[in-house]
């Protein structure tokens, strides 16, 4: 169990309507759940949250928290190794571990997030520093609060290779993105 994760956002406001684009939930245990585990978090729903996933992972497995975290920087403290005033941003370092097969290796990761007047850029970063080569599958959980899913309210694009294309609000995973773009047409 996770009490928080430390490198994660949990507010991002849109003051004109004060509206928080981070204000999710967790999903607890409740006294009406047949199997008081099964699908609750346990860790605290925010978003630009780092997994290390085995390659069993699914989607649904993700969903219904019945997963194995390959790596140890979901719960981890991340240390500040700049904080700039322009443009405004902050770098965060952790040095931590993922495991493969029976083994666990060294991994740093680096998160650096750009702040603006119309959104925030993340950027990850993760260095090896075992002597291995290593496989991994990385995934950045982010957890957001629009008006609707619907496609009047929300457009969200990924971006590869330098080409952006439109995909669905749904629960699929994307292999090898280099950026989202999500377009609240709500706020705006």
């Amino acid at each position: 169990t996770c009490a928080l994760p430390i490198c994660s956002l949990f507010a991002l406001d849109f003051l004109p309507v004060y509206w928080n684009y981070l204000d999710t939930l967790s999903r607890w245990p409740e006294s009406y759940h047949e199997n008081r585990q099964q699908g609750c978090d346990w860790y605290p729903r925010r978003s630009f949250l780092d997994h290390f996933f085995t390659q069993d992972t699914t989607i649904a497995s993700f969903d219904t928290m019945d997963y194995h975290e390959a790596g140890d920087f979901l719960c981890s403290s991340y240390e500040l190794v700049e904080n700039r005033k322009k443009p405004p941003g902050i770098t965060l370092r952790c040095e931590g571990s993922v495991k493969q097969g029976r083994s666990r290796y060294a991994l740093t990761l680096e998160k650096r997030f750009v702040f603006s007047q119309t959104g925030v850029e993340v950027y990850v970063k993760l260095i090896n520093i075992s002597p291995e080569k290593l496989k991994l599958w990385y995934g950045s959980e982010i957890n957001l609060a629009l008006a609707s899913m619907s496609p009047e309210s929300m457009r969200i694009f990924a971006v590869k290779d330098k080409e952006k294309h439109e995909i669905a609000a749904d629960k699929k995973s994307r292999d090898r993105v280099d950026s989202l773009v999500i377009r609240d047409l709500v706020n705006k």
